[in-house]
């Protein structure tokens, strides 16, 4: 005979498969067709606020059973709850529950409100039951059918305390079939029937069962307590779990605690009235993370702190989790290597700041931008008091303050400051940097490719206003010494290389014969000499280059203008078959570029026949 209606038997709690009708009789009171257990049990709150104000208040934001969540709060609590609903204007339940937790928390509120349990009767059908029947049989209070005994709870704890001491294995057979045999009787759930109700009494971790109470040696266990009271008491809000794993790793060798994981779902089990969020166990319910402590930490200090120190002293939290802070909050500035310091103790005055700004208001009205680098040296020379009054603070940790404070007031792109909205043009920032300067070195053009965050130098803008006089120097075009005689006369030793309409730049390898120009005589030189002044000679060439020369010096009356043209002639006058290879190995070995690869080879494959056909070869 299969079950009609059963009753919840809050002596013999047991899971209870999925159900289609669930009817609460409160006293004389009766509510029907309550949709599902979380409905039953804000129903059961409702009863019990109303008739038993005074024991239902005594229990705000705290858990009364089984677990460590807030059952119940007022407003300020609601938001650390997972599933809050209102009951009244200032009283919030937990309802993020299984139907068994639901269970059990309504036999603890009728345990503590002195009710019997014979007065709150829940009567529940499963599905694909007789529903009219089931109805007719609960308006007469006929006891329900019964065809075996429902699983029993403190037995199935004891099977898995004594058999199963290293965990349950959910969804195994071999474990569902051991589980049956040392159960001792005939269980007619369903296998998935019961894992559900094991799970249910014990902590589930990678997808093993454990009972709580068998995983840790009890004195170690009240050490851990006491080193949470220790540490709440010694001004700190938090302790992360990993961090309390590390400090008892040495403690858990002959305990099932193997990581930082296992031992928080084991906290949970076992602690009811310790706060946790998400990996952390807190000391009041609203702290979500230790940023603050470590904010407030360095503010105390008034000066950059080492890392070690920070760690030394925040024992409660793991080294990864103070790195991750110290280098994500936007108030907590890097110093030096490791060593870190927070906002607020930089000394700097909003009349001091408004100087500032008017600094870079005027670089950036002649300029476009302004670097920190150059903002420091001009605080260094106009306001040098900001310095002096942070010395504690290094150029680094300065420059980086700095754009904390200006960043609302202008667009900082890594080491740039701009007009506010303004996306700075990096073809205008070389072209402008290279116009407004008599000289530079090629470091300072790598130091501005990294503060623009470019892959490379721009040299065909930075040419237009300056030209190179040596791998590492560079001067304005103003400052050449290139008169008319003068570049006659280099036009006159370049000829006696040049004896057809071109020649690799490379097979310029000695200056001997070169006139004096006011510079050292070099390829660079002569690179840009061919490319800004000669009046016979062009340079075509690929690109320039940041550390080498590379193309070809050509004759103006000569009709070649681009490189692809000056490739597909210097293999064409050759004997080189027209493999791609061959070409490339070639043309990198006489100078003409420095890397080995061409977009589009066909149609530099098709010019070079082209000009063979036309030339007969």
């Amino acid at each position: 005979m299969s079950r009609v209606y059963n009753i919840v038997d809050f002596n013999n709690i047991s899971l209870i498969d999925k159900v289609s009708f669930i009817n609460l009789k409160y006293f004389n009171v009766e509510i029907e067709n309550i949709t599902n257990w979380k409905h039953l049990y804000k129903h059961v709150i409702k009863f019990l606020y109303n008739d038993y104000r005074e024991h239902i208040l005594c229990l705000p934001n705290k858990s009364f059973n089984r677990d460590s969540k807030i059952d119940f709060g007022d407003e300020a609590y609601s938001f650390i709850m997972d599933a809050p609903e209102k009951i009244t204007d200032n009283f919030y339940i937990e309802t993020n529950y299984s139907q068994i937790d639901f269970f059990y928390k309504i036999k603890s509120l009728l345990e503590i409100c002195n009710i019997n349990f014979e007065n709150l009767v829940i009567i529940y059908i499963l599905e694909n039951s007789n529903i009219k029947e089931v109805k007719q049989q609960c308006e007469t209070r006929k006891l329900p059918s019964i065809d075996c005994l429902p699983i029993n709870i403190t037995k199935v704890k004891q099977v898995l305390t004594q058999h199963f001491k290293n965990g349950y294995r959910l969804s195994s057979h071999i474990e569902i079939n051991k589980f049956r045999q040392y159960y001792s009787q005939e269980l007619i759930e369903e296998n998935n029937i019961i894992d559900n109700i094991i799970e249910s009494v014990g902590m589930t971790y990678n997808n093993k069962v454990f009972i709580p109470e068998n995983m840790l040696d009890r004195n170690v266990h009240y050490e851990i307590l006491e080193f949470i009271k220790h540490t709440f008491k010694s001004n700190r809000n938090l302790i992360s779990f990993l961090a309390l794993y590390q400090k008892f790793e040495n403690n858990f060798f002959d305990s099932y605690i193997s990581d930082e994981k296992i031992l928080q779902e084991y906290i949970k089990k076992t602690e009811h009235t310790l706060f946790i969020h998400r990996d952390y166990i807190v000391k009041y319910p609203h702290i979500k993370d230790p940023t603050d402590d470590i904010e407030v930490y360095l503010k105390e200090q008034y000066a950059p702190v080492v890392i070690d120190s920070i760690i030394k002293y925040f024992y409660n939290l793991d080294e990864k989790r103070i790195k991750l802070i110290l280098t994500n909050i936007k108030t907590i500035i890097s110093n030096t290597k490791n060593e870190y310091f927070h906002i607020d103790i930089v000394d700097l005055s909003e009349n001091t700041l408004e100087q500032i700004k008017n600094i870079i208001h005027n670089e950036i009205e002649q300029y476009q931008y302004i670097s920190l680098d150059r903002l420091l040296e001009l605080l260094k020379e106009r306001l040098p008091y900001v310095v002096e009054v942070n010395s504690h603070i290094s150029d680094i940790g300065l420059k980086k303050a700095l754009k904390h404070f200006l960043k609302d007031d202008f667009s900082i792109n890594r080491n740039l400051i701009s007009k506010s909205g303004e996306n700075l043009n990096t073809d205008e920032v070389f072209f402008n940097f290279s116009k407004n300067k008599y000289s530079f070195k090629l470091d300072e053009l790598n130091i501005l490719k990294s503060d623009l965050n470019n892959t490379s130098i721009n040299f065909k803008i930075i040419y237009e206003n300056s030209m190179r006089i040596s791998q590492e120097e560079f001067i304005n075009l103003d400052q050449s010494k290139f008169n008319p005689i003068i570049i006659d006369s280099i036009d006159e030793v370049i000829e006696k290389f040049c004896l057809s309409d071109y020649i690799s730049i490379k097979d310029i390898n000695s200056f001997v014969l070169f006139p004096d120009a006011g510079f050292i005589w070099n390829i660079f030189l002569l690179e840009s000499y061919v490319a800004k002044f000669s009046k016979k000679f062009k340079l075509v060439h690929n690109n320039y280059s940041e550390r080498d020369v590379y193309g070809a010096i050509v004759k103006k009356d000569c009709p070649i203008n681009s490189y692809i043209d000056l490739i597909a002639d210097v293999v064409a006058n050759s004997k080189l078959d027209i493999d791609k290879n061959t070409i490339l190995n070639f043309i990198c070995d006489k100078g003409y570029q420095s890397g080995r690869s061409w977009t589009n080879f066909e149609n530099l494959k098709n010019k070079i026949r082209l000009l063979r056909n036309r030339k007969g070869f």
